[in-house]
């Protein structure tokens, strides 16, 4: 359920901006195919993927550390 949530706000953040999946995973350095298990919940995020959406994404009213910590199963 709260890998779900991160993955819903990164789809809508990708799509906020109009971006396919190649156009936003190259935006924040990592491969598509990373990205794409991301969205797809096959692979979790890193520190360092959390770290990239917070600095490329100011201002958008998501806490990504918040939900990167759920979607490892951490109680936050």
């Amino acid at each position: 359920m709260s890998m779900q949530r991160f993955n819903e706000a990164l789809v809508a953040l990708r799509n906020k901006w109009n971006l396919t999946q190649k156009e936003f995973a190259r935006a924040l350095g990592i491969s598509q195919q990373y990205l794409c298990d991301i969205e797809k919940g096959r692979a979790l995020p890193t520190v360092r993927f959390v770290e990239k959406l917070i600095a490329c994404s100011p201002g958008w009213s998501v806490n990504w550390n918040v939900l990167a910590a759920q979607a490892h199963g951490w109680k936050v």
